[in-house]
């Protein structure tokens, strides 16, 4: 029987299973913590050939911590991770949401229709003096 990645939580002294963000066929992404500290990981399931799938440590199914510089990246990608899954994790993790950026809501965020405040009595421009 495959291992499931809800199922791999050694070392218990040392990995902490939070969430499995992804769960394809052929490998897994979770959030967990790591000797305490919060951080993604990612494991090769398993299958009828390697049941534990990989990595496995004193053979019992274990999971590869990924580093730092590589989560903003995974849970930026589109349509990757389900985008409650993708909250919580950043939450959790102590990353800004992306919807919450100044320059996203201005740039990204809802458009305004051309004729929005045409209408609105507007003073004359005023001169200003060069800086």
């Amino acid at each position: 029987m495959v291992v499931r990645p809800q199922d791999v939580k050694s070392p218990k002294e040392r990995w902490v299973l939070i969430d499995v963000l992804i769960e394809q066929p052929d490998w897994s992404l979770a959030v967990g913590e790591w000797d305490g500290e919060r951080c993604l990981a990612a494991r090769w399931n398993g299958d009828i050939e390697r049941p534990k799938g990989n990595p496995v440590s004193r053979g019992m199914p274990t999971w590869f911590v990924l580093p730092r510089e590589v989560t903003e990246i995974l849970l930026a990608a589109d349509h990757l991770i389900p985008e409650e899954k993708k909250s919580l994790s950043r939450t959790y993790l102590g990353l800004a949401s992306v919807g919450s950026r100044w320059d996203d809501f201005f740039l990204k965020g809802p458009r305004v229709s051309d004729d929005f405040m045409r209408e609105r009595d507007q003073p004359p421009a005023q001169e200003r003096e060069p800086l």
